[in-house]
């Protein structure tokens, strides 16, 4: 709260920000990745979007009239007539009806580090001229996005060609395969791009999607802000990748190594 008359509207936004990181989403297991990339691998990684979930319902109305009725399938495509019972002409006893519901929520979520993508020169995350997360998706995931079929099967791997996973993915995961064989998923990216896209001069953030190895753009809009942070658990000043523990550690780990082997050695 900035003033005294903030103090119960921040104490509600609070309460919603931690019911939606714990509840709606693996809090714990997101601060737990992040802080393990932070602390192994120089750099953790959050990003968090609005996801839209859907769910089917059933409802039970009655007595209604006719009209209301029409008017409620008129206002909703997706509405199901599963059941009615009619006695009267102008009104109905009892009508079941099945419908689609939306209930966006929003998504936070722990991204790979060898996923990451940012500009060399970067030296805030916020002024950096590209930002992005890329990664191999299936088929399904693109439609349950809303993607159009035909432009997502253009794109899709159909010969199977192999993909090689990088040695930071076998090293936490020996289990990985070095190849695999995708017939049904493709390269999918997210990016946040400082560009002057309208030519009038003044470079605008942009949320640019990209499908395939020759990154097809799919997608392209103007956005307010950025929706990822970089968490670093020793930062650098002047770039967004600082050191982690393990570098700072390393050259003990490599002295108490050698007083060790040594030791064993006499």
């Amino acid at each position: 709260p900035r003033s005294a008359k903030d103090v119960e509207k921040a104490k509600q936004a609070y309460d919603y920000v931690n019911y939606t990181f714990y509840n709606d989403n693996d809090g714990f297991l997101v601060l737990h990745s992040v802080l393990k990339d932070a602390l192994t691998v120089k750099a953790g990684i959050t990003k968090w979007w609005t996801d839209n979930d859907y769910e089917v319902k059933e409802d039970t109305f009655g007595p209604i009239m006719t009209e209301q009725l029409q008017m409620l399938v008129m206002e909703r495509e997706d509405i199901e007539v599963l059941e009615l019972e009619q006695t009267q002409p102008d009104i109905i006893d009892m009508v079941r009806l099945r419908y689609v519901e939306s209930k966006p929520v929003t998504r936070v979520d722990a991204v790979p580090p060898n996923e990451f993508r940012i500009s060399r020169n970067a030296r805030t995350l916020k002024t950096s001229p590209l930002v992005g997360h890329e990664r191999v998706v299936t088929f399904s995931e693109l439609i349950a996005k809303g993607y159009d079929l035909n432009d997502v099967e253009e794109r899709i791997s159909a010969h199977g060609s192999p993909i090689v996973q990088s040695e930071e993915v076998l090293l936490r995961n020996p289990g990985a395969s070095d190849e695999r064989n995708l017939d049904d998923t493709v390269l999918y990216g997210e990016w946040y791009i400082r560009i002057d896209g309208d030519g009038d001069g003044i470079d605008e953030l942009r949320y640019i999607c990209t499908l395939g190895n020759d990154r097809v753009i799919i997608e392209d809009e103007i956005v307010p802000h950025l929706r990822m942070a970089v968490w670093a658990s020793d930062p650098t000043p002047h770039t967004v990748i600082g050191d982690c523990l393990a570098d700072i550690t390393k050259d003990i780990q490599r002295m108490k190594s050698f007083m060790l082997r040594g030791q064993n050695d006499n």
